[in-house]
């Protein structure tokens, strides 16, 4: 049985089912482990679509009731300081810098779904379908809420830059 640690090891390192022997050092370089960390977050993303027709009515009925502005706010916060994870966070920049190369991506949308996929548990297409059915005011407000809170991540990162 593996320890917690050598475990850990071994799954930022992709490693799972190398047999390690005691002292056996893992070095991964910064580039191994951004990608591993996406990777991961992917793969998490990917798992959290797979859920039961149970646990779908029950997530619906979580974010009709949760979904608030300030809760949504702290969340995109949380997962642009990396609370969800740094792979989660590089997910969200990725879609972030993809709005910005493009005038026909609507990042807000994609992280509007990273953040209920992440925080929520809810499948890409079950948050769709909650977004339909809130009425365009609320849609615009989480617009909003979304747009301010890119832009004072991004100020942020500006006076860390300078």
């Amino acid at each position: 049985m593996l320890n917690p640690l050598q475990y850990r090891l071994e799954s930022r390192a992709g490693l799972q089912g190398v047999k390690l022997n005691k002292g056996d050092n893992i070095m991964i370089n910064q580039k191994e482990y951004h990608e591993n960390e996406i990777r991961n977050a992917r793969k998490r993303f990917q798992d959290n679509e797979k859920i039961s027709v149970i646990e779908r009515r029950e997530v619906l009925k979580t974010l009709q009731t949760d979904m608030d502005l300030e809760v949504l706010q702290e969340r995109i916060d949380w997962l642009f300081a990396g609370n969800y994870g740094y792979g989660e966070m590089n997910l969200a920049l990725q879609h972030i810098r993809k709005g910005q190369k493009s005038k026909r991506y609507n990042p807000n949308a994609a992280l509007f779904i990273l953040i209920c996929n992440f925080e929520w548990l809810s499948p890409s297409n079950l948050t769709r379908k909650f977004w339909n059915s809130l009425d365009p005011r609320k849609q615009y407000e989480i617009n909003k809420t979304i747009d301010n809170a890119v832009k004072s991540y991004e100020t942020d990162q500006e006076e860390i830059a300078a």
